[in-house]
């Protein structure tokens, strides 16, 4: 069942309304069920794992809680824990990319094993809520408190809303949700509608006509030894980063805003990352449920700023890479941000002092300089994010950057027109949001003192009619077919 798909449409308000409707008591076992039929939708198959995966790690917890205090026997317990769960994740995601590697490390030394490679089906989400039970159980061992109502607990990983694609969910802030849930409330129900509108406007309408082009240009490399013209490349490139922004951005804000229907509140997983002026800021914006999860469970373990900072950063970008798909070109591209990462701190580190001191006019140029190489970097990562291969990936360099030259033009006007006022009123909007909220954080002081409040007034009376604007262009806009969420093949 996709977030866009008719399906969805009939069973959101159907257990929104039978979750209001039911008996308080009866509330959170209706709103189980409603999200393990979700998930079954897909797979009634998987829908043992999830079981299995949740029934572990509940009675895990309730041991390791029992026994924290004693180091030997709760580090045994944790690392046991965390094994099971990382075991589960490696045999479904990354049997297949451990053979196929053996395989080509061996072939180097002329060794070709006829060895049968495995057939696995991915579990939807399962990167997901594996990471969640595995800061639950990290949490636990470190003194938290841990969740004796195997109903909350099954509820922390199972609820539909973030169940497949995250955003990944800290049990301390979700729990207590479902210990004292609220009522119905209207504005509830008014901002989880807009959150959902919007979602759908960025999968359907934009990302969903993006991806024709992205396909076009890199489905060219694998049947094409000429590659690009270098205008179609950067085209190509560029679309596939606002299609994976569109994509994933627009999934959590249809979870976020199915969740705050029911009452709910789910971490963003975005803040405009695109307008990111170096890549440290960049990982604060995109992906953010991800980010402080690797930094919180994986980079400050293994030492953080105390000690080897860049080799730290790089363990934790390369291993993050890796999370996000069974590939070397996921490696690359996770090692990638890593090596710009640790090229920004050391840079900033020892220049810190000198950009404190830059004249004022300098500011604003210093800030495009730094939008400008940090949008180029990004993209040049997604490279790799995106190709199939690390070859493909290195072609499609080869065509952005021109050692790999060609005259034959894949892109039609019509879409390199597309994605060009995609990007243009993207960056526009955000930029004017962006530039709005600081402002109205600069002048909360004295809001209650400014003139003009009528029209401020006037103007929210059009957001419900904007909201429907957006939603009719959706529907106009829909392709006739769309393809699936890019984000669950993690």
């Amino acid at each position: 069942m996709l977030f866009n798909s008719l399906q969805y449409a009939y069973f959101l308000p159907l257990v929104v309304v039978a979750y209001y409707l039911a008996p308080r008591q009866a509330r959170l076992v209706l709103l189980l069920a409603g999200s393990y039929l979700f998930y079954a939708s897909w797979s009634p198959l998987f829908l043992l794992l999830i079981l299995g995966l949740t029934a572990f790690n509940f009675v895990w917890g309730l041991v390791l809680g029992r026994y924290r205090g004693r180091t030997r026997v709760s580090t045994w317990l944790l690392a046991t824990g965390i094994a099971v769960d990382l075991g589960v994740l490696a045999f479904y995601k990354y049997s297949l990319f451990l053979v196929q590697s053996v395989i080509s490390i061996l072939g180097w030394g002329n060794i070709h094993p006829a060895w049968p490679l495995p057939s696995i089906i991915l579990p939807l989400g399962i990167s997901f809520f594996t990471f969640e039970f595995l800061h639950y159980l990290i949490d636990v061992n470190r003194g938290q408190p841990v969740v004796r109502s195997p109903l909350h607990f099954a509820l922390f990983a199972g609820f539909f809303p973030t169940q497949i694609a995250g955003p990944i969910k800290r049990y301390e802030q979700f729990v207590p949700q479902l210990e004292r849930p609220r009522g119905f409330d209207w504005n509830n129900i008014g901002e989880g509608l807009q959150l959902v509108i919007v979602g759908l406007f960025k999968k359907v309408a934009l990302a969903d006509n993006l991806a024709p082009s992205v396909a076009v240009g890199f489905n060219h490399l694998q049947t094409s030894s000429t590659g690009l013209t270098l205008p179609d490349a950067w085209f190509t490139v560029v679309a596939f980063a606002f299609q994976i922004y569109f994509d994933f951005s627009g999934y959590t804000d249809i979870g976020r805003g199915s969740a705050l229907m029911l009452g709910y509140r789910v971490p963003p997983n975005f803040n405009r990352p695109y307008l990111s002026r170096n890549v440290g800021e960049f990982w604060h914006r995109w992906h953010m449920s991800l980010s402080t999860w690797l930094r919180d469970y994986l980079y400050i373990p293994l030492g953080g700023n105390r000690r080897d900072r860049y080799r730290n950063l790089m363990i934790t970008m390369m291993l993050g890479g890796l999370w996000h798909g069974a590939n070397w070109t996921f490696v690359v591209w996770g090692t990638f941000h890593g090596a710009m990462l640790t090229a920004y701190h050391w840079s900033h580190a020892r220049m810190s002092d000198r950009l404190r001191i830059r004249p004022p006019a300098w500011r604003p140029l210093h800030a495009i300089l730094g939008w400008a190489l940090t949008f180029i970097s990004v993209c040049v990562a997604w490279v790799f994010f995106r190709a199939p291969t690390v070859q493909q990936a290195w072609s499609m360099l080869g065509s952005m950057f021109g050692w790999q030259r060609s005259t034959a033009e894949v892109l039609l006007g019509t879409q390199r027109l597309f994605i060009a006022l995609v990007v243009a009123g993207t960056l526009a909007v955000e930029s004017a949001l962006e530039w709005q909220e600081q402002r109205a954080k600069r002048s909360a002081p004295t809001q209650a003192l400014e003139p003009g409040r009528s029209r401020r007034a006037w103007a929210r009376s059009l957001v419900p009619a904007a909201y429907v604007l957006l939603f009719a262009i959706t529907l106009i806009a829909k392709p006739s077919v769309g393809p699936r969420f890019i984000y669950f093949q993690f």
